[in-house]
This record gives C-alpha cells, sequence and structure tokens, in this order.
C-alpha cells in the first residue's frame, strides 16, 4: 500500500503542469485557456481539491516472487516517490494566465 497522498501532490508528481501546459499550447480560444486553467488550479490548488481529496494505491504482492516483492518494499509506484507540498498557486501557468485574461 502506498499513500495516502495529497491529490495535488500525486498530480503534480504525475506531470500535469507539463500537460496543462501543452494543452494550453493547443488552444487558441481564450475561453478555453481559461477554462483549462480554471479546472487545472481545481485539481491541485490547497485551497481546493488538491489537498481535500487524497489518492492511495493498493497492490496484491506476488509472495511467490522475493524479486518483486522486494520491489516494492523498496520502491514506491508513480506519483507516490516523494510527499509534494502544494502550491497556493501554479507559478508554472502564470504567464498563461496574463494571456488568457
Amino acid at each position: 500500500m502506498s499513500g495516502p497522498v495529497t491529490q495535488g501532490g500525486f498530480l503534480l508528481e504525475m506531470g500535469i503542469v507539463d500537460r496543462a501546459d501543452r494543452l494550453l499550447q493547443t488552444l487558441s480560444d481564450e475561453q478555453q485557456m481559461k477554462q483549462l486553467i480554471a479546472s487545472f488550479e481545481r485539481l491541485v490548488s490547497k485551497d481546493q481539491m488538491g489537498e481535500i481529496y487524497k489518492v492511495m494505491a493498493v497492490a496484491a504482492l506476488d509472495t511467490t516472487s522475493s524479486k518483486t516483492a522486494a520491489y516494492f518494499v523498496d520502491n514506491k509506484p508513480p506519483g507516490f516517490q516523494r510527499v509534494m507540498h502544494l502550491p497556493t498557486s501554479t507559478p508554472a501557468l502564470h504567464e498563461k494566465k496574463d494571456i488568457a485574461k
């Protein structure tokens, strides 16, 4: 079992900032840009869903393989490697916000 960790921390660890940035680069409509940024912030911000919701991974270990069991004892699945401190805002997208205003 890994976690629980905050939803925001998990999503940040999984690369949501890069994904949101790539999506923003494909948009030309300002309303869609604003909606994407607002959705991103809702998912990861400390004062919204980012800290309220938690993520946990539960997996059955293959007890017949000591190699598999040892891996999961020493390593955590993606998104659970380190504790993330959630931003109150998202500086990586701030310049995009200025465009979308």
